[in-house]
């Protein structure tokens, strides 16, 4: 499977959403998550659906082609699956939140 790494993007980000909370974010935009305001930085071929070793490996291990930002509150990482499925969750404060079908 494939897992791809979104953030904000910061140009985009009129309501200062990027580093906030699940629940900020959801706040700002009136239960809405804004997945417009995102963009794709990264992919990469996994093994598990396991944000926290995602987390690890962008953090602690980072990749040499792996030029975004560190990992942090408000990214999202999303796994495909062979079937073309999708999973996401939402790095919050603490752990990850799982959300809806991301893009």
């Amino acid at each position: 499977m494939k897992a791809h790494i979104y953030q904000v993007d910061l140009r985009l980000d009129d309501k200062r959403i990027c580093f906030m909370s699940y629940e900020t974010v959801l706040r700002e935009y009136e239960g809405h998550f804004p997945a417009e305001k995102y963009a794709l930085v990264y992919s990469l071929e996994t093994d598990e659906e396991d944000p926290e070793s995602i987390f690890a490996l962008l953090n602690l291990h980072r990749p040499a082609d792996y030029t975004a930002r560190s990992l942090s509150v408000s990214d999202v990482v999303e796994y495909e699956y062979d079937d073309g499925s999708r999973t996401a969750y939402f790095c919050d404060s603490v752990g990850f939140v799982r959300i809806p079908v991301f893009k």
